[in-house]
């Protein structure tokens, strides 16, 4: 079974967006990521218990799946699945964009839909 675990959006201005989240819905800053040279990569706003917004600077990401992008918005859809390797074996490996461990210690895939949408499955936290 699948579910929403977050949702990736560009932001041009990584403050102003986030700032917008919290003040408009009430959302929770849960952690922040940085580049080496200190400036802000991501921010994660926690939306409830189980689901994420998560902002990247739009000017700053270096993130190689998405290098080419010309606006900010949309960047991907993130679903939690239970057992990656089992769905793994249910589809066509050449919609793969990227499988790894992530720091997280989290199995993740990026694949691409019929439209070149970026989604990525992360297996379930325990």
């Amino acid at each position: 079974m699948l579910k929403i675990d977050h949702i990736a959006i560009y932001a041009k201005n990584i403050l102003c967006l986030s700032e917008f989240y919290i003040q408009t819905f009430g959302f929770v800053e849960k952690n922040r990521k940085y580049h080496e040279d200190g400036k802000i990569k991501m921010i994660g706003l926690k939306v409830n218990e189980t689901q994420m917004i998560e902002l990247f600077n739009f000017d700053r990401d270096d993130h190689n799946l998405n290098q080419g992008y010309v606006n900010s918005g949309y960047m991907h859809l993130g679903f939690e699945i239970y057992d990656l390797n089992s769905f793994l074996v249910g589809i066509n490996s050449n919609i793969i964009e990227q499988n790894f461990i992530g720091t997280d210690g989290i199995h993740h895939i990026f694949i691409r839909d019929p439209e070149k949408n970026l989604i990525e499955l992360s297996e379930q936290r325990t």
